[in-house]
């Protein structure tokens, strides 16, 4: 294996895993096979009989990215980042397919009778109550957790979200959320009574199931308003610690594509994959990004460590490396998503980044990266901000003028250096 490979190959051979686990035989995985909080594929079952809070759950329906280990107490529940009371106000069914396998592997699975790709049902939910959380407008997108009762179109609904817009799986230009686990979704019946999607014995759904929707109402409110809350300085200072660099600049457009075969697959099936359609590895693709304005550069408070920094000027070009894009006409999604949009004007948030761990030739360019944790957001023709998150910073200044972030921005680095053995830098 060549070096600097060895940490990608094994994201590769794991999403590869993820995914044959998916599309194989069907065989249920082991009750605690992850301990981690993740999102449910969902089956369609369009025209499916609904269910009443007296039937009973059919099994849970699996999946890997469902959290196996079950919530025990509704203080963990409440670690999501939005919960809602609203209605499902419609749904969308699109297949996902195979994208890790040449069509003659398919064509073998598909022989032996295996499952070759995946449906999955997004629902858009009219919101009719904010619980926990900041949203900036009265729908969301969700992909509801996996259980065989599902969600219907009418349906009254509690649900307690995660935001996985940063997930590459799911990206497509717009936020998205997934219900937290089986546990973080109920259905409000007509008499406003719960019925717990989660199948027994799990046992925080049972303690509501059947009870009026304002205990579990109140139950939450009470839990959030002792949940600590960051303030806008803190959330400040935990996405600029993160940061390297933040600007306001314009997507020009693509520098370079690179191809990494992570797989160290031979060149014959790499052809095959592309003739498909299909990335056969990783895909980096580097942008040209025109330097409007910045608005913090955290190499300023370390002469020691970039010696030769000096400051960005408006209108100088900087490289931002983001994984996916296209290559030989084939394209992965990019992520963090959604994908760059080449004119138009973003606030980014920036970290450094090394084609030397990609095991690709390094040109000397200096590159940045994305991260949708800490934050970014496109700017409107009005000087508006969309943030592409709402964690952080995107529930804060989602839907607020430019000017307000800069203002913020500012004001917090007059009182928090970062390197306290040097007075504050000036700030472009």
């Amino acid at each position: 294996m060549r070096k600097g490979t060895f940490p990608h190959v094994v994201i590769v051979l794991t999403v590869v895993a993820v995914i044959a686990t998916l599309t194989g035989c069907g065989a249920p995985l082991p009750a605690q096979t992850n301990s981690g909080q993740g999102i449910g594929s969902v089956t369609p079952t369009a025209g499916a009989p609904g269910t009443t809070g007296s039937d009973s759950v059919p099994p849970e329906v699996d999946s890997v990215f469902i959290r196996r280990h079950p919530f025990t107490s509704l203080e963990e529940l409440v670690s999501a980042d939005l919960i809602i009371e609203g209605t499902i106000a419609s749904e969308t069914t699109r297949r996902i397919p195979d994208t890790t396998s040449t069509n003659a592997e398919i064509a073998e699975r598909q022989a032996r009778g295996e499952q070759t790709d995946r449906i999955v049902t997004e629902y858009e939910v009219t919101i009719d109550r904010v619980l926990k959380g900041q949203v900036n407008s009265r729908t969301v997108t969700v992909i509801p957790a996996g259980v065989a009762a599902p969600v219907q179109v009418g349906n009254r609904v509690i649900l307690f979200l995660v935001d996985i817009s940063g997930d590459p799986f799911w990206a497509s230009g717009q936020t998205k959320y997934g219900v937290i686990a089986p546990e973080g979704q109920f259905r409000v019946e007509e008499d406003n009574t719960l019925f717990a999607y989660a199948p027994p014995p799990r046992t925080l759904t049972e303690s509501y199931r059947g009870k009026d929707k304002s205990v579990l109402e109140k139950d939450i409110l009470d839990l959030v308003a002792k949940l600590p809350q960051p303030t806008k300085a803190e959330i400040l200072q935990n996405t600029l610690n993160g940061a390297e660099l933040v600007i306001e600049g314009t997507i020009q457009g693509i520098h370079q594509v690179h191809f990494i075969n992570a797989l160290e697959k031979p060149q014959k099936w790499i052809d095959q994959m592309l003739a498909e359609g299909k990335t056969p590895g990783l895909v980096l693709t580097d942008y040209a990004i025109t330097v409007d304005k910045v608005l913090f550069d955290k190499r300023a408070y370390y002469p020691r460590f970039f010696p030769d920094w000096k400051p960005l000027e408006p209108g100088q070009t900087i490289i931002v490396t983001r994984q996916g894009g296209t290559y030989q006409g084939v394209t992965k999604i990019e992520e963090p998503g959604p994908a760059f949009e080449i004119g138009s004007r973003e606030i980014l948030f920036l970290s450094g980044f090394s084609l030397i761990n990609y095991d690709v030739p390094d040109d000397g360019q200096a590159r940045f990266s994305t991260d949708s944790k800490m934050g970014r957001f496109l700017i409107g023709a009005d000087n508006t901000l969309t943030a592409f998150t709402t964690r952080g910073l995107g529930g804060i200044h989602g839907g607020q003028g430019v000017t307000q972030l800069e203002q913020d921005i500012t004001e917090f680095l007059k009182t928090h250096p970062f390197n306290q053995d040097i007075p504050a830098p000036p700030q472009p």
